[in-house]
C-alpha cells in the first residue's frame, strides 16, 4: 500500500471500527463483537512469545486489510487467527454472543418477572472438531452449574427460573458467562446484566430528580450523571454496548451522584477511587469520557493528570478496555496518577484547561503536571492541543503517528516522546514530528522510540511502559 492516503484511511478505519460510538458494525459482527476479540488478542500478544508474534503478524495485517474493506466478518476471523497462532487456539473463535435485557427487573410482588436475561450464543464459521462451549450464570457472591452448549449451531439461554426464584426482592449483578475448551486450552467472554428488585425501571425518576436539582443539568455533575442514566436507557432500550462495562456497579453509581446532587452532597471526591463515566458539560450532547481515580489520595496533595486521546472514531473507551486492556490505566494506578479519557472527534476536540479545570473542582489535580497521552488520530489532536495551549501541558507523548509541528520552536520547552511501531502505518508522521522537533532548539527531552516487531494495532501496549518511564522523569515534582 503505496498510496499514504490510503494508509491513513486505513489507520482511521482500525481506529474506528472497534471501538466506535455508533454501537453497530456493519456487517454480521457488532462492534462489540470485534472489540472483544481484539481484548482476546492483546491478551494473547502481551505474554506471547517473539517468535509467535512474528508469526501472527500476517493474519493481524490481514485483520487491517478487512477493516479497510469494511469486511467485518473477516477481520474478526482474522483476529481470531492471530490469537490461535499467539497462544496455540482461540477456544471462543468463531462464537458470537448477543444479549437480551441488559437492565432486568422483577415486575409487581407475586407476577412474573417483567424482564429476564437472556443470552444468544451464534457462530460466525464453523465449529472445531474439538470445541465445547458451556454457559454459567452467576449472580451476586454465587453461581449455577455450567450448561453445555451444542457446538457448531445456535442457542438461546435463557437465565434459569431458579436464580430467579433467588433473586427475588434483591437487586445485584448477574453475569452470563460462556467458556470454550478446545485444543487443551480454556478461554471465558462474560455478559453482564443488572438486575432491579423493583417493580419497574427507576431510571426515568433519576432523570428527573437530576435535571430538576438547582444547579440544572449544565454543570459537571448533573452532566456526568445524566451520562449514566443515558447509557442505562440504553440498554433498556436494547442498544448493543461497545464494551462490557461494570453495569451494575453504575447503577449503584447512578443512584449516589442523583442523591448527592439533590441533597447539595459533592457527587465525586477524591474517595471515590475507580473506574468511572463522566460527562463535560459545554456541548450538546456533553462530551463523555472515562475517569480513573486512584486510591489513598489525599485531598491536601496533588497529582498529575494523564489526558489520554483515542484514535479517530473511536470512544472514551479504548485506553480503558483496549490498547492492551487497559495498560495505561494500570500504569498510572501503579503510580497514584489520575487519569482521564474523552470521547472526541475530529473538529471537537477538548481544551485541555476545560478538562483540568472541571477535575480540580471535584479531585486534586496537578495542573503543573498535566501529561497528554495520543494514539493515532489522537496523537495528532494532543499535538493540536499542545500547539493550542502550551502553557498547559507538561509533557506529551504520541503514538503511532504525527505530524511536523506548526511552530517547532514554541514547544522548545515540552518534553516530547514519539513511540512508533517497526510495521506501523503511521511511522512516518511520527518520524517527521520527532525530526521537526530535534532540529529545533531544545530545552526539553525528546524521544523516539521504534518498536520492533509492532505495527500500528498493538505499538500502544507494547510502547505504554517506556513511555511512562518517559513520564516519570516528564512529570517529577520539582
Amino acid at each position: 500500500m503505496r498510496n499514504p492516503v490510503l494508509k491513513w484511511l486505513v489507520v482511521i478505519v482500525l481506529g474506528s471500527v472497534v471501538l466506535s460510538p455508533t454501537g453497530r458494525a456493519q456487517g454480521a459482527l457488532t462492534r462489540s463483537e470485534l472489540s472483544w476479540r481484539l481484548q482476546a488478542l492483546e491478551r494473547a500478544w502481551e505474554v506471547a512469545k517473539p517468535g509467535a508474534r512474528e508469526i501472527a503478524l500476517p493474519q493481524i495485517e490481514a485483520a487491517v486489510q478487512s477493516f479497510f474493506r469494511l469486511d467485518f466478518v473477516a477481520a474478526g476471523e482474522a483476529m481470531d487467527g492471530a490469537r490461535a497462532e499467539l497462544n496455540g487456539g482461540a477456544p471462543l473463535g468463531g462464537v458470537a454472543l448477543r444479549a437480551e435485557n441488559r437492565i432486568a427487573w422483577a415486575g409487581l410482588e407475586g407476577l412474573e418477572p417483567e424482564s429476564i436475561p437472556v443470552v444468544h450464543v451464534d457462530w460466525s464459521g464453523e465449529a472445531a472438531e474439538d470445541q465445547r462451549l458451556e454457559l454459567r450464570w452467576e449472580a451476586g457472591e454465587g453461581g449455577l452449574e455450567p450448561i453445555p452448549v451444542l457446538g457448531g449451531t445456535s442457542a438461546s439461554c435463557v437465565m434459569p427460573p431458579d436464580l430467579v426464584r433467588d433473586l427475588e426482592g434483591t437487586s445485584c449483578r448477574v453475569r452470563a458467562v460462556l467458556v470454550g475448551h478446545a485444543g487443551g486450552k480454556v478461554e471465558e467472554r462474560a455478559l453482564e446484566f443488572v438486575w432491579l428488585g423493583l417493580p419497574r425501571s427507576p431510571l426515568g425518576g433519576y432523570r428527573s430528580q437530576i435535571e430538576s436539582g438547582a444547579s440544572g443539568s449544565e454543570g459537571f455533575g448533573p452532566a456526568s450523571a445524566l451520562a449514566l442514566v443515558d447509557l442505562m436507557d440504553g440498554l433498556v432500550t436494547g442498544d448493543i454496548p461497545e464494551v462490557e462495562l461494570p453495569f451494575a456497579k453504575w447503577m449503584v453509581e447512578l443512584e449516589r451522584r442523583a442523591n448527592a446532587l439533590e441533597s447539595g452532597e459533592p457527587w465525586m471526591d477524591s474517595s471515590q477511587a475507580g473506574d468511572h463515566l463522566i460527562a463535560f458539560p459545554g456541548r450538546r450532547p456533553a462530551a463523555r469520557a472515562r475517569l480513573f481515580v486512584p486510591s489513598g489520595l489525599d485531598p491536601k496533595r496533588v497529582v498529575p493528570l494523564v489526558i489520554a486521546l483515542h484514535g479517530a472514531g473511536g470512544s472514551e473507551h479504548m485506553f480503558f478496555e483496549a490498547y492492551g486492556n487497559g495498560k495505561l490505566v494500570e500504569l498510572a494506578r501503579a503510580r497514584g496518577w489520575i487519569v482521564v479519557s474523552p470521547a472526541h472527534a475530529r473538529l471537537k476536540r477538548p481544551r485541555v484547561a476545560g478538562v483540568v479545570e472541571a477535575l480540580a473542582q471535584v479531585l486534586p489535580v496537578d495542573r503543573s503536571r498535566v501529561a497528554v497521552v495520543g494514539h493515532s488520530m489522537g496523537a495528532l489532536a494532543g499535538l493540536g492541543m499542545v500547539e493550542r495551549e502550551p502553557e498547559s501541558v507538561a509533557a506529551l507523548v504520541a503514538m503511532g503517528g504525527g505530524r511536523a509541528p506548526r511552530n517547532a520552536g514554541e514547544l522548545a520547552g515540552l518534553p516530547v516522546h514519539v513511540a512508533v511501531g517497526e510495521h506501523d502505518f503511521g511511522r512516518g508522521g511520527g518520524e517527521v514530528l520527532h525530526a521537526a522537533l530535534a532540529t529545533s532548539e531544545r530545552s526539553a527531552e525528546l524521544e523516539l522510540h521504534v518498536t520492533q516487531g509492532s505495527e500500528h494495532l498493538m505499538v500502544v501496549q507494547d510502547g505504554l511502559e517506556r513511555a511512562f518511564a518517559f513520564l516519570d522523569r516528564a512529570l517529577a515534582p520539582e
